[in-house]
Parts: structure tokens; sequence; C-alpha cells
């Protein structure tokens, strides 16, 4: 089992990236797990993933990184014990810090389940969320495997955004994406290829 957690702001699209990636893993036959805080973003229709052979466990009662990342932690095993999916997908709330997550993961979690953690950015409101939390997005970005630039439909990342990214991100894989733009063939391509750059670091 390999875990995938998504990041960012409330709005940033993060769910619109993980639909058709849950489509995709099960298109090519695998088996997947889905956690989501339920008041996090919205529209991944339950019924049809769990149907389509998605298993979803709703962690409940806000930041998953700040009250929950014991019960997370647990979550993790209890789902490769008892499910034993391919993929466990973790959609995380709009505040939570994935570092401090990876972070407990690494000295409580089972050190044979990989995770790999991409920030999803929303670029059309950039400049607004630098200006008012710049501490918390560059927290939100700090240690990821690959950042998503979302929403390049609608705007160009400028350069101080792309310069900013790289320095809180620590050059970690950066990817422009939009939902008018890739197909879910596309997305897990630049999963995969996020996951194939994070190895070949490692290795080094």
């Amino acid at each position: 089992m390999k875990i995938l957690m998504f990041g960012g702001f409330l709005g940033s699209g993060k769910t619109t990236i993980i639909k058709p990636l849950i489509q995709e893993l099960l298109n090519k036959g695998d088996k997947v797990a889905l956690i989501e805080n339920e008041i996090g973003e919205t529209g991944i229709d339950q019924n049809i993933l769990e149907e389509a052979g998605v298993h979803i466990t709703t962690i409940s009662g806000g930041c998953i990184c700040c009250q929950l990342t014991g019960n997370l932690i647990d979550a993790f095993i209890k789902i490769k014990e008892d499910l034993s999916p391919d993929w466990l997908i973790v959609e995380t709330t709009g505040l939570a810090v994935m570092k401090s997550i990876v972070d407990s993961y690494k000295k409580y979690g089972d050190p044979d389940i990989p995770i790999y953690t991409f920030a999803v950015v929303d670029v059309s409101r950039w400049d607004v969320l630098v200006r008012a939390m710049e501490n918390l997005l560059r927290a939100q970005l700090e240690g990821v495997n690959g950042v998503l630039l979302n929403k390049t439909d609608i705007k160009d990342p400028t350069e101080d955004a792309l310069k900013r990214v790289a320095e809180y991100s620590g050059n970690a894989p950066t990817y422009m994406v939009s939902s008018t733009s890739c197909s879910s063939g596309e997305i897990l391509e630049i999963i995969e290829s996020a996951l194939k750059q994070g190895a070949a670091k490692e290795d080094k």
C-alpha cells in the first residue's frame, strides 16, 4: 500500500484532482481507499465511489494535523490490515500541515507503508494567500513530494510565485494542472513522475 496525501487551502482544488485520479487508478484495476475530512472540500460522491470499490473513512472533528494525527495514523494501519488497498488517498483540510503528519507517522506509523505528500496551490489566488497567510502557506509546502499548481487555466503563475513555491517546497517537483486541461491519465502520470523523482533523490 502507498499513501498519497493531498493538502492545500480550502478551494485550492484538491477534490477536482483526487476524483479523476481515483477513477484512473480504478480503471487500471487497482484497489483504492480514501480518507477525507468531513469539513474539508466536498464533492466526492461517497455512494458512487463505494459502488466502484473505493472504501471511505471519514475523519471528523476538524483539522487532521492539529487534532487527529494519532487517529489518522491508526486509520492508516487499520486500512492496510482490513482492506489491503494498493493506494490510500488522504484529503486533508485547508489548514492541515502535512509535514507534521508525516513526522508523526515516521515516529509512530508502519515503516513498511510509504507516504507521499502533494500540495495543491490555487495560482489564481496566490497573491492574496501569500499576503494574508504566508507562514501557513510556507508550512503547507515544506517537505512535500510534489506541488500541483492548480487553476492555471484561469491565471498563469507569476515569476514571484514560482520562485516562492520552489523556496518553500525545497525545489520539489512542480506541475501545472487544471480541471479543464488535465485528463485523469495525465494527473496519474504527474503523480507517478513525482514519486519516481523522489525515489531517485533518496537513492543518491
